[in-house]
């Protein structure tokens, strides 16, 4: 029977992991042995809520990393638009030569950010890419386990978490971005996990959070500042759906609501502030309606009434995109395979819905509501080419995943 190492020789475990994996070279040492570190942490962490979610996100996470070492080695996936390896390399440059961090570098500070994370990983390990590719494995299939919290604190149920988890942790999009060297796998994982906080505060729980979520929200700034504009705005919309719903939705005060919020947008748009948005908006309309993959290319902003009348055809391309008359490639036909899916959980979703803002639990299914619904017409406004959509969404559409668990964990039952 093999015992056990003492509790003082278990610190030697990994010196005599790294120190047997050095014969398969420096690349293919670390590689094995952040999978492992990172394996051990997921099976290990999530023992307080059982060994099912533990298996689940251990094979997500080597799912993962099949798909990143895959395209390492074979480069078989096509995105290469904004190139954080390069300017990582430079910042690293700039560090060990003592230049100003950015020196010589003209990327967005989104750019930037995440590029700073390249070259953290290779000023310690040295220039292995695949090593931020494994991270973001890690980060990805936190997003299931994060899913898997959110789902709990909803209702409690150990079954529909699970199955939201398996869908996080298995929806074909979130497997193929999260084993990307891009910045969506972070943003990912921070958006998530901060809105699992915040329903932590409503239920005035652990005071920490607040800490936590300012510290994501910093961090968010810089890698996609519209996200931040946008949770801020999502969350006043759910501030004030709140307090209609605790008014005991009276007439007068769902007149009010719609005053306020009408008188609020006719200022915002007779502004200069809002005139400077609709241009923004319209430029990234215009930048992202190209490429293979671009939809309603023919839309046009001249006023911010011009993109309320567009958002519902918007936002049906956007969330359900790409239909069959748009197929044009294998990925364009995976993307429609896909959406079928997110069809399908949104009619879930929409049915699970009947009386469940009335539940004791209406503060955090009405937050779930609004982050999901506002999100993804907010994006829709913009994004013009499917490629971009489908990373885009993946940020709202978990929402999704959690409320149609509920409703379908009734026939899993049946099942069983």
């Amino acid at each position: 029977m093999i015992q056990p190492l003492p509790q003082n020789k278990r610190s030697l475990v990994p010196v005599l992991l790294a120190v047997g994996l050095l014969p398969l070279g420096v690349e293919a040492g670390l590689v094995l042995l952040l999978i492992s570190v990172l394996s051990a942490y997921l099976v290990a962490g999530n023992k307080n809520f059982g060994s099912n979610l533990s298996y689940v996100l251990l094979a997500a996470f080597l799912l993962r990393v099949v798909v990143a070492l895959a395209d390492h080695l074979f480069h078989f996936l096509p995105y290469a638009w904004d190139d954080y390896v390069t300017t990582g390399l430079q910042i690293k440059t700039n560090l060990q030569y003592g230049y100003p961090l950015f020196y010589g570098i003209a990327e967005s500070i989104h750019v930037k950010s995440y590029a700073l994370v390249n070259a953290a990983i290779f000023a310690i390990f040295g220039d292995y890419e695949i090593l931020v590719r494994i991270l973001n494995c890690f980060l990805g299939t936190l997003v299931a386990e994060r899913v898997y919290r959110i789902s709990r604190e909803l209702d409690g149920s150990e079954k529909s978490a699970m199955l939201a988890a398996g869908l996080a942790a298995f929806f074909p999009s979130f497997v193929l971005f999260s084993a990307l060297n891009m910045r969506d796998a972070l943003i990912f994982f921070l958006s998530v996990d901060a809105l699992w906080r915040v329903m932590l505060i409503l239920e005035h729980r652990k005071k920490m959070n607040y800490l936590v979520v300012l510290l994501e929200i910093v961090v968010l700034y810089t890698l996609r500042i519209q996200n931040v504009l946008l949770y801020a705005a999502i969350f006043m919309i759910f501030l004030m759906l709140r307090y209609y719903l605790k008014s005991g939705r009276r007439p007068a005060n769902a007149v009010l609501l719609i005053t306020v919020t009408g008188v609020l947008f006719l200022l915002f748009v007779g502004g200069d502030f809002a005139l400077k948005v609709l241009e923004y908006t319209t430029a990234e309309l215009q930048w992202r309606a190209t490429g293979g993959s671009a939809y309603l290319t023919n839309v046009t902003y001249n006023s911010w009434f011009d993109v309320i009348r567009w958002l519902p055809v918007r936002f049906l391309y956007f969330t359900f995109g790409p239909f069959p008359w748009e197929i044009r490639n294998a990925f364009m036909l995976l993307g429609f395979l896909e959406s079928l899916i997110i069809l399908l959980l949104f009619a879930v979703f929409l049915i699970s819905l009947r009386g469940r803002i009335r539940a004791p639990e209406a503060n955090l299914t009405l937050l779930l509501i609004a982050f999901a619904v506002v999100g993804l017409a907010a994006n829709s406004i913009i994004d013009s080419n499917y490629g971009t959509a489908i990373r885009h969404k993946m940020n709202y559409i978990f929402v999704l995943f959690v409320f149609a668990a509920r409703y379908l964990e009734r026939f899993s039952i049946r099942l069983a």
